[in-house]
C-alpha cells in the first residue's frame, strides 16, 4: 500500500504492507496517492509529526537495499529512545 501524508512543502510516501514499512520518503511534488487517517501506522505517525513522543519500535521494517552490517546499524538506531541522545560509540558497542 502507498500512501502519502501531507508534510510541510511536500508529503510523507510511505510504502507498507501489513504494518511492515519498506519505504518512507519525503517528496516535494505532488504525489498521486491519498492516506488513511485510519491505519494505525498512519495514526502514529501523524501523532509523531504533531510532536509527541511515538514508539515505533512494533513497527517492522523491511530494508529494500543496504548491506548486513548497515541493517544492523539501522535496526540498533532504532533502539534508541525518542527524545534521547547516544553516541557513535553506543552504536558501535551494541
Amino acid at each position: 500500500m502507498i500512501q502519502c501524508l501531507p508534510f510541510y512543502h511536500g508529503y510523507l510516501k510511505i510504502v507498507s504492507s501489513d504494518y511492515v514499512v519498506s519505504s518512507l520518503e519525503y517528496v516535494e511534488e505532488q504525489c498521486p496517492y491519498s492516506f488513511d487517517s485510519q491505519d494505525p501506522l498512519i495514526k502514529k505517525l501523524m501523532k509523531y509529526l504533531e510532536g509527541y513522543p511515538i514508539d515505533f519500535s512494533d513497527v517492522k521494517v523491511k530494508y529494500l537495499y543496504g548491506t548486513f552490517f548497515e541493517k544492523r546499524v539501522w535496526d540498533t538506531v532504532r533502539l534508541i529512545p525518542y527524545g534521547k541522545v547516544k553516541t557513535y560509540g553506543w552504536v558501535a558497542e551494541k
